[in-house]
């Protein structure tokens, strides 16, 4: 159900609203057969990446590259995935949103669904495990993976980490989202478009400044959402500015103009000692411009697989 995968992604904001307004173009109705990993990438970026990607070419602009290296490694590793989602402004750092691999024979659909579903599930934490690594490796919280005998099955990994040290061990969300979806399921466009998003809120928090608040500055920021979070007198974290109160409101909006965050005081921006809007995180785009969708990029039409 959407409702159930939405659930543990962050709220959709306004510049969300700019990317779903791009120019969308359907793919070219062609026969598939997915026989190798290879494959399955080749239909990946054919029927869901490159329909999702123009969203991206700004606000922010978002590359995509084919086994890469981690782009913040010192040390160069032996292993490198299949797939790297990053962004290309600098006050993004050399972090990737999502990072994927190709994998097949993993999920057998029957077995999801029937009494084999124990097994199943033993293979898919055993999978996510192997990813996590890569995850520590590519300092990403995000991992995407088309797989299944005829790649028809994609898996979601979300780590939910603190901090890089978290990772090792940190509660794991984890989607299987089948080619053939009805209504009111989930497309596989709107299921990689939103672990965009999630990767991107990512990387702003990255990019977010030390500031105070009225006199109290956050703890920490989480690493897989980007979301700064209090630490209130009895040592409790909380995501809530902790003088929160039904008559004081302290809460941060996005500038949709450049993609930063700024804290505001029922809605209205504060301003700091400097005559400057506090701002919780650095821009990420430059300017705005919003077309008219010609085609939801979300829908899946005109894709025929064969099964080997």
């Amino acid at each position: 159900m959407m409702e159930q995968f939405t659930l543990p992604f962050l709220p959709m904001l306004a510049d969300d609203d700019i990317r779903k307004s791009t120019l969308a173009y359907p793919s070219n109705v062609r026969r598939w057969r997915p026989a190798t990993e290879a494959d399955c990438g080749l239909w990946f970026h054919t029927e869901v990446s490159n329909i999702i990607l123009p969203a991206r070419f700004d606000y922010p602009a978002v590359l995509q590259k084919i086994e890469a290296k981690p782009p913040s490694l010192v040390v160069q590793i032996p292993e490198t995935v299949d797939i790297v989602y990053d962004l290309s402004h600098p006050n993004s750092g050399k972090y990737p949103l999502v990072i994927g691999e190709w994998k097949r024979n993993l999920i057998d659909p029957e077995r999801v669904a029937g009494k084999g579903a124990s097994r199943v599930c033993c293979r898919i934490c055993y999978n996510a495990w192997c990813q996590r690594q890569y995850a520590i490796e590519y300092e990403c919280p995000y991992m995407f993976c088309l797989f299944c005998f005829d790649g028809e099955q994609l898996l979601l990994l979300q780590f939910w980490a603190t901090s890089l040290e978290d990772m090792n061990d940190c509660l794991v969300d984890c989607w299987v989202i089948p080619h053939r979806n009805n209504s009111p399921g989930c497309t596989l466009r709107y299921a990689f478009h939103r672990l965009l998003i999630q990767g991107f809120r990512r990387c702003q928090g990255l990019s977010g400044l030390t500031v105070s608040i009225n006199g109290l500055t956050p703890a920490l920021r989480e690493l897989f959402s980007g979301t700064p979070v209090f630490r209130i007198e009895s040592g409790k974290l909380v995501y809530s500015h902790p003088q929160n109160s039904d008559g004081c409101i302290f809460h941060r909006e996005l500038e949709v103009t450049h993609g930063s965050f700024y804290w505001a005081f029922y809605g209205q921006p504060i301003v700091g000692d400097n005559g400057e809007v506090l701002r919780d995180t650095r821009p990420m785009w430059a300017r705005v411009f919003v077309g008219v969708a010609k085609l939801s990029m979300f829908a899946m039409t005109g894709i025929e697989i064969q099964v080997p």
